[in-house]
């Protein structure tokens, strides 16, 4: 069923569908603002799947509807019609990205955002990473394994720290350091070696912008910028998905599985834990958002 392009008709589809609240996230087909009050949205995206479990832990109560629309812009401008009170019984889910950094971020009832820079930074915590192998391992997780993932995400991240100040300091001109359509440029991921951060692409890419590492690092520690939360979540998730690919065929006769199933699989472990209240900067963080709600 399609709507009428106006705010009223947005805000009384729940009507029609027999929830409480419709709410949009990002993840698969793009859909400009026309199109979302037009009705189109899809309803397969990890962005979906995240959400709803967050949902499912803290606002339980509440039937929900989600629509993916993919673009971030069109969710900030239905994030900006919420804050002006144009539309009601619509919620906007979002990642954080570098908003709250650029003074780009929305604080009303009914706009969510990430912890993290986005929900992969929420959900690969190292311990999740150990769990998802532990799950797809058959048998039990040798220590020494859980120990050197442990140990590589450390050293990813520490790896990587240039990079996620620069990306930060460049958002502040609208531009990003970590190539969006190339990230996997900064991850060495060779056969029968363990992936690594690959800090001669991170050194040639530093060589091509027109500040100084100082002024990078400078910028990064003043404003305390996190390379773990921080960081390009497509690029923090893909060196998770090579970190377990990699010891599945190190140690496990384990088949490889698809980096669709190692998500799914790292959200549901991420759940696990923030239900057990394991993650409590994470758990505080959405809790004080669902109880405006």
């Amino acid at each position: 069923m399609n709507f009428r392009r106006t705010s009223s008709g947005l805000s009384n589809q729940h009507l029609f569908l027999n929830v409480d609240t419709i709410v949009f996230v990002e993840g698969s087909t793009s859909y400009s603002k026309d199109d979302v009050y037009n009705g189109k949205f899809t309803t397969d995206s990890f962005d979906i799947k995240f959400w709803h479990e967050l949902f499912s832990i803290f606002l339980k109560k509440k039937k929900v509807q989600f629509r993916a629309i993919g673009s971030k812009s069109t969710l900030k401008s239905i994030a900006e019609d919420i804050e002006k009170g144009e539309i009601t019984n619509v919620y906007v889910a979002m990642d954080r990205d570098f908003d709250i950094l650029n003074f780009r971020h929305i604080q009303t009832k009914g706009v969510l955002y990430t912890y993290g820079y986005s929900w992969e930074n929420d959900v690969w915590q190292p311990e999740v990473v150990q769990d998802v192998f532990g799950t797809i391992y058959i048998g039990i997780l040798p220590g020494e394994v859980a120990e050197r993932i442990f140990t590589l995400y450390k050293q990813f991240v520490n790896d990587i720290n240039i990079a996620v100040y620069a990306d930060a300091f460049l958002s502040r001109f609208n531009r990003s350091f970590i190539p969006r359509d190339k990230h996997m440029r900064c991850i060495k991921f060779e056969r029968d070696s363990e992936p690594t951060a690959n800090i001669d692409t991170i050194q040639n890419l530093l060589e091509k912008i027109r500040f100084s590492k100082e002024e990078i690092q400078d910028f990064g520690s003043r404003y305390t910028i996190d390379p773990f939360s921080d960081c390009y979540g497509h690029l923090l998730s893909d060196f998770c998905y090579f970190l377990i690919s990699y010891f599945l065929k190190k140690v496990s006769k384990s088949p490889s599985m698809s980096k669709d199933c190692v998500i799914s699989i790292g959200i549901d472990k991420f759940i696990n834990r923030l239900t057990k209240r394991q993650i409590p900067t994470l758990n505080t963080h959405y809790k004080n958002y669902f109880s405006s709600l």
